[in-house]
């Protein structure tokens, strides 16, 4: 007898298998939700204690870690206060607390439970978190704490240098608008809604209500357009795999008479003389039927009443 061959895993692979593996990710989501809650009382502890342990960062990294006669002030110990010290004083400031959420996200993500849609979440709140950085940079720029962390001070700094103080205002306000009109569906609707109803009644309460009535609207429509279209593609793929199943069914009869001629001339790969189509593509247009948009051409009364 010959000696069995062994399968080559390379060590990509490996590393891919041990990952996958669920008592790993146990145990790297119960890590991560630790990680959190450390962070958790880093921050906090940091706004009231950034005084005294600031100057301890300055023996760098791995000193600060394993020298046991640094002390800190900070109720999330050592590791709470280096990544308060990080994500706080290095980078975003105050915005960068959004950062416990996404830490909290991917814990239960790991954990196959996604309240919120995980990468939706971290694109939109980075976009956030750097805008707010430099926010607060500009307005508490001379204040001793770094309410938008160094990354903002710096990036304010560049920008008052080059359009001056107004034209940072500006351009900060024109990136809001532009990132909230690109972020929230139907933003700009809602504005033209809000806008026309105000200059016809003068009353922002009205208007507000008038613009979020349509909002809600338009939403809704979407969500049915979108359950719509899923359900179609999940026929579609369905009547696929049963005009594959029809396929196969007639590759076994063919080979089981003997006839590979009554294979080629099946009516699912030969359409009738006539012009008609094969009856897998007549399965495809039965389940694929109904492309109506719905609520297409639904109209908003600004009284807020939907027909």
């Amino acid at each position: 007898m010959g000696r069995k061959k062994l399968e080559y895993v390379s060590p990509v692979e490996k590393v891919a298998r041990f990952f996958k593996d669920e008592k790993t990710q146990f145990a790297v989501g119960l890590g991560l939700m630790l990680l959190t809650l450390i962070a958790l009382l880093g921050f906090v502890s940091y706004i009231f204690t950034w005084k005294e342990d600031q100057s301890k960062f300055e023996v760098g990294i791995l000193r600060f870690l394993f020298n046991s006669d640094i002390e800190v002030a900070n109720s999330g110990s050592k590791i709470g206060a280096l990544l308060a010290h990080i994500f706080i004083h290095n980078l975003f400031g105050v915005p960068a607390f959004a950062f416990l959420m996404i830490f909290a996200l991917g814990a239960l993500k790991i954990f196959k439970y996604e309240p919120l849609p995980f990468w939706a979440v971290v694109k939109h709140t980075l976009i956030w978190m750097v805008w707010g950085s430099v926010f607060l940079s500009m307005i508490f720029g001379n204040d001793s704490f770094f309410y938008g962390g160094v990354f903002g001070y710096e990036v304010d700094r560049w920008f008052e240098s080059v359009i001056g103080k107004i034209g940072t205002v500006l351009f900060l306000l024109i990136c809001a608008g532009t990132i909230i009109m690109v972020t929230f569906e139907n933003s700009v609707s809602w504005v033209k809604i809000f806008s026309d109803d105000f200059r016809k009644h003068r009353n922002i309460k009205n208007a507000w209500t008038t613009a979020n009535t349509f909002a809600k609207s338009m939403t809704e429509t979407q969500r049915l357009s979108a359950e719509k279209q899923q359900g179609g593609a999940s026929s579609r793929s369905r009547a696929k795999n049963n005009d594959d199943d029809n396929y196969d069914d007639v590759i076994y009869e063919a080979d089981n008479r003997g006839d590979d001629n009554n294979l080629l001339n099946s009516p699912i790969n030969t359409p009738n003389k006539g012009g008609g189509r094969s009856i897998g593509n007549f399965v495809r247009d039965i389940f694929s039927g109904g492309k109506d948009y719905v609520g297409k051409d639904q109209k908003i009364d600004f009284n807020g009443q939907q027909p």
